[in-house]
Protein backbone atom coordinates (compact mmCIF):
# COMPACT_ATOMS: atom_id res chain seq x y z
CA UNK A 1 0.00 0.00 0.00
CA UNK A 2 2.54 2.70 0.76
CA UNK A 3 4.55 2.00 -2.11
CA UNK A 4 1.19 2.74 -4.20
CA UNK A 5 0.40 5.56 -2.30
CA UNK A 6 3.94 7.11 -2.41
CA UNK A 7 4.10 6.38 -6.25
CA UNK A 8 0.81 9.17 -6.99
CA UNK A 9 2.05 11.83 -8.45
CA UNK A 10 0.72 15.35 -7.03
CA UNK A 11 0.73 17.99 -9.20
CA UNK A 12 3.56 21.22 -8.69
CA UNK A 13 -0.08 23.81 -8.05
CA UNK A 14 -0.52 21.20 -5.00
CA UNK A 15 -4.34 19.90 -3.75
CA UNK A 16 -7.33 20.91 -2.64
CA UNK A 17 -7.79 20.42 0.74
CA UNK A 18 -10.80 22.31 2.65
CA UNK A 19 -11.53 24.36 -0.01
CA UNK A 20 -7.68 25.26 -0.08
CA UNK A 21 -4.82 24.43 -2.20
CA UNK A 22 -1.89 22.31 -0.25
CA UNK A 23 1.42 22.29 -2.23
CA UNK A 24 3.56 19.18 -1.59
CA UNK A 25 6.41 19.67 0.68
CA UNK A 26 10.08 19.61 -0.72
CA UNK A 27 12.19 16.98 -0.81
CA UNK A 28 16.16 16.95 -0.93
CA UNK A 29 15.50 16.19 -4.84
CA UNK A 30 12.96 18.52 -5.24
CA UNK A 31 14.36 21.43 -3.05
CA UNK A 32 17.64 21.07 -5.26
CA UNK A 33 15.88 20.80 -8.78
CA UNK A 34 14.34 23.93 -7.55
CA UNK A 35 18.28 25.97 -6.71
CA UNK A 36 19.65 24.46 -9.69
CA UNK A 37 22.21 22.43 -7.52
CA UNK A 38 23.00 18.61 -6.53
CA UNK A 39 20.83 17.07 -3.16
CA UNK A 40 24.25 16.70 -1.66
CA UNK A 41 24.77 20.30 -2.02
CA UNK A 42 21.16 20.95 -0.45
CA UNK A 43 22.21 18.63 2.42
CA UNK A 44 25.43 20.69 2.97
CA UNK A 45 23.99 23.87 2.67
CA UNK A 46 21.32 22.69 5.50
CA UNK A 47 24.21 21.45 7.88
CA UNK A 48 25.71 24.66 7.28
CA UNK A 49 22.99 26.55 8.51
CA UNK A 50 22.38 28.09 5.10
CA UNK A 51 18.62 26.94 4.35
CA UNK A 52 15.30 27.80 6.14
CA UNK A 53 14.35 25.32 9.03
CA UNK A 54 13.46 22.21 7.73
CA UNK A 55 9.84 20.04 8.96
CA UNK A 56 10.75 16.44 10.02
CA UNK A 57 8.03 13.78 8.95
CA UNK A 58 8.98 10.82 10.78
CA UNK A 59 12.63 10.59 9.77
CA UNK A 60 12.63 12.50 6.59
CA UNK A 61 13.18 16.08 5.85
CA UNK A 62 11.06 18.33 4.28
CA UNK A 63 10.69 22.08 3.46
CA UNK A 64 7.38 23.70 2.91
CA UNK A 65 7.34 25.48 -0.52
CA UNK A 66 5.63 28.72 1.56
CA UNK A 67 8.98 28.65 3.84
CA UNK A 68 11.28 28.25 1.18
CA UNK A 69 9.77 31.18 -1.15
CA UNK A 70 9.91 33.85 1.60
CA UNK A 71 13.59 32.58 2.16
CA UNK A 72 14.26 32.80 -2.44
CA UNK A 73 12.60 36.86 -1.57
CA UNK A 74 14.66 37.34 1.10
CA UNK A 75 18.17 36.20 -0.70
CA UNK A 76 16.59 38.30 -3.56
CA UNK A 77 16.18 41.29 -1.50
CA UNK A 78 19.52 40.99 0.06
CA UNK A 79 21.32 41.32 -3.20
CA UNK A 80 19.59 44.75 -4.03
Amino acid sequence: MTAVVASLPVPPEGIEVDGGPVRPLYTFVTLAALLDVTPGTVRQMRHAGQLPPAVKVGNRVRWRPETIDRWLAEQEEGDQ
